[in-house]
């Protein structure tokens, strides 16, 4: 994902790298449950302007992320496939939290609809 942002004097953009891996062991026919883990890479660029002087700056933010969920696909033959569930963000630095070393989880859901062949 690529995503800019601009205020004012104020320009960041963010490129957002999810590797992930599924395991779907426990099923009954076309039903299934998800399971999976991986990584989110964040690599941020930003710079800001003001009375004449602009600063800028970049870095990269490895983020572990968790998933689990229900899958529909079906097993003999080409058809609809649907998927649902609940992802989590762990990180330092990510959530709530005030202090930028503690370790956060932001939760995130996640809806999938297609077709398999």
């Amino acid at each position: 994902s690529y995503m800019p942002l601009s205020s004012g004097n104020v320009n960041a953009s963010y490129l957002i790298f999810p590797v992930t891996a599924s395991y779907i062991g426990v099923h009954a026919g076309s039903h299934a449950l998800e399971l999976g883990g991986g990584v989110t890479t964040i690599y941020a660029t930003g710079t800001v302007t003001s009375f004449g002087v602009s600063a800028s700056g970049s870095g990269v933010l490895p983020l572990g992320t968790v998933m689990a969920g229900y899958r529909f696909h079906p097993l003999v033959r080409a058809g609809f496939q649907f998927r649902a569930g609940l992802m989590a963000l762990i990180g330092e630095g990510v959530g709530s939290s005030s202090n930028p070393n503690s370790i956060g989880v932001i939760p995130w859901p996640y809806l999938s609809l297609g077709v398999s062949f």
